[in-house]
This record gives C-alpha cells, sequence and structure tokens, in this order.
C-alpha cells in the first residue's frame, strides 16, 4: 500500500516529532530534531515526505543524492535531508519506499543482517534495491577504517535463496536479482559488488514463509 500523506503525519507524531526551541547550531535554523531519536530533520524534508507518494530513499547519501531521492547520512552534508545513525535502523515505516538505493553505505553498517532487513522492511512489493559495496577480492573492503562490514558477491547469494534451509537466516526478506557482479579491479586494486534488485513481499512469498515457519 501506498505510504498516504496521513501515515506520514501518523509517523512523525510517534516519532514524537515537533518544533523544538533549542535548534540545531550547524543548521542555522533550517532543522528540527525529533525527539528521543537523535535525529535531525530538516523542514524542506518533512514537506517532501509529506508530498510524496512513496519515497526513493538513499542511504549514506553524503553530499552525492540524486535528484528526486530523500537521503538519509550520519553527518549534515549538503543535500542530506535526514541525520540519523543507520546503526540504529532506517527511521521510516514499513512499506514506505518504492527504491533504495545504497552506494558505498552498508560497509558502514556493523551489523550486515539488520541492515538488510532493514531495507526490505522500508520496501513495498517489487521497490528496486540497488547497492554498490567494497569488496573483500580487493583491497577497498579493508583500507578505510570507517568500514565495519564486509562483503563479497556471494554475500548476496543468502537474501535472494528463497529454499526453506535459508529460512533462519534471512527470515522473509527476499530479493529478486537483476544483477550481481564484481566490478573489475581498478589499478589500485579496488572492486566492488553490484546488486541490483527488487525486494520480494507478495502474498504468495509471504504466505509460503509463514506456512513452514508456523509451529
Amino acid at each position: 500500500r501506498q505510504f498516504q500523506w496521513w501515515r506520514r503525519l501518523r509517523f512523525f507524531e510517534n516519532t514524537g516529532y515537533k518544533r523544538h526551541k533549542n535548534k540545531d547550531p550547524s543548521s542555522s535554523g533550517t532543522s528540527w530534531p525529533v525527539e528521543g531519536r537523535g535525529i535531525w530533520i530538516t523542514r524542506y524534508s518533512v514537506l517532501l515526505l509529506l508530498n510524496m507518494d512513496l519515497i526513493k530513499l538513499d542511504l549514506c547519501c553524503s553530499s552525492r543524492k540524486p535528484e528526486g531521492f530523500f537521503g538519509i547520512d550520519i553527518g549534515q552534508f549538503p543535500g542530506v535531508d535526514l541525520v540519523h545513525d543507520l546503526n540504529k535502523g532506517i527511521p521510516l515505516p514499513d512499506n514506505s519506499c518504492s527504491e533504495v538505493r545504497a552506494y558505498d553505505a552498508i560497509e558502514h553498517i556493523r551489523d550486515g543482517l539488520m541492515i538488510m532487513k532493514e531495507i526490505w522492511r522500508v520496501c513495498v512489493d517489487w521497490a528496486l534495491v540497488d547497492i554498490l559495496v567494497p569488496s573483500t577480492d580487493g583491497r577497498g573492503a579493508f583500507q578505510d577504517l570507517t568500514h565495519v562490514s564486509f562483503y563479497n558477491q556471494n554475500s548476496f547469494g543468502y537474501w535472494i535463496n528463497d529454499q526453506a534451509w535459508m529460512d533462519y537466516y534471512r527470515g522473509p526478506c527476499l530479493f529478486n536479482c537483476g544483477q550481481l557482479y564484481t566490478t573489475p579491479m581498478s589499478a589500485d586494486n579496488i572492486c566492488h559488488v553490484v546488486f541490483k534488485g527488487w525486494a520480494v513481499k507478495n502474498e504468495q512469498w509471504l504466505s509460503k514463509f509463514n506456512a513452514r515457519n508456523t509451529l
């Protein structure tokens, strides 16, 4: 179901969102805190969320957010809409995103299982998931000391496998794979895994999963 305007308003009410007299000194009056979450959201971002049918989400967007996306990052870089530590999850409701982009992002999240499940949670059925992550086949995964989790092409095989023996690992969080490959090695021995797929949340899959996991 689409992320209707009244669901957005309820989300902000439930997270304790309200205008606050103590402004972020770095925001020049353009941001408000979401109390209890340790995050800041711009006034423009509130209007953006309230007027979008579904969100196109960019995780760890830095200053490279594509036009039309809602960007979350831990720092207040130019173009960031929501300042938030993604190690605490994605602060958006279920089924609110039509696309999730994560370029050089998930390696900065300690719990890889959690962030993939969070991506699936916020997606609607058949939402596009576009991930680029440094591969352990090269040096890029390890050379940056802010990288705290590590991936290669095989890591994504767990999320596109619908067999029962994978249920314990991924839960219902299944993705349909469109592209999965490793980029050529660069001159400085860095390569990336590219994963492009779609969240699978249709009734057929969820009924199948629930039926074989009901005691």
